[in-house]
């Protein structure tokens, strides 16, 4: 381990959650002209979702989601063409009322991003970046699988898991009780490092990778 590094590397993770508010909103609003002009998607057919969906799940418009739902139910667990669902987008603010709504309509709480740059990423991995207690509550309850990995940004190959990155968030800001308080929860629905999950004792007592 590079015990000098630690401390920048941790630094890196408190920060991610503003890094990557700014990338989204950077990539979704600027890639809106040129999807309202050529008119490329149609979620329906397996194309990217329309910017009036997408925004209505990053402003938690819960009524006009339901109401597109409604003529258009495939959009549930469909992606945008920077490859983020409607549960991903809603974790930006933690918008609890559009994930409630999300999963009640089918949406899969564990849908992954798809990018090439988005790390595999769960919406609980956003929630929790965030800081949304009662977001990454109604995930929870809902299904989400609170040990699924996302990869590690920092080091390429590797995994972590959201305990792993609340804990290095609170390594910086300690001062902050959302993230205590997400940790909390984590652990009561039995989160677990990846470390600790990396290896699994089998029938016979040897030890396996995963």
């Amino acid at each position: 381990m590079n015990i000098l590094g630690e401390p920048r590397r941790r630094q890196r993770y408190a920060r991610l959650p503003l890094l990557l508010c700014c990338l989204f909103l950077a990539d979704f609003h600027g890639s809106v002209g040129a999807a309202e002009t050529k008119k490329e998607y149609t979620a329906d057919t397996g194309d990217f979702l329309p910017f009036e969906f997408l925004d209505a799940c990053t402003t938690g418009d819960v009524d006009a989601i339901r109401a597109m739902l409604k003529e258009h139910p495939g959009w549930v667990n469909s992606r945008s063409k920077q490859g983020e669902s409607c549960l991903h987008v809603a974790g930006i603010m933690g918008q609890t009322g559009v994930t409630a709504a999300i999963l009640q309509a089918g949406g899969d709480p564990d849908i992954r991003t798809t990018f090439s740059e988005g790390l595999r990423m769960h919406p609980l991995s956003w929630n929790v970046y965030g800081g949304h207690l009662e977001t990454a509550a109604v995930l929870l309850e809902g299904g989400a699988d609170v040990n699924l990995d996302v990869d590690d940004m920092y080091n390429p190959g590797q995994s972590v898991t959201v305990l792993d990155l609340i804990e290095y968030t609170l390594d910086v800001d300690h001062i902050d009780k959302r993230f205590q308080q997400v940790k909390d929860l984590l652990l009561k629905f039995g989160a677990k490092r990846y470390k600790d999950l990396s290896k699994q004792v089998d029938e016979d007592g040897d030890i396996d990778e995963l």
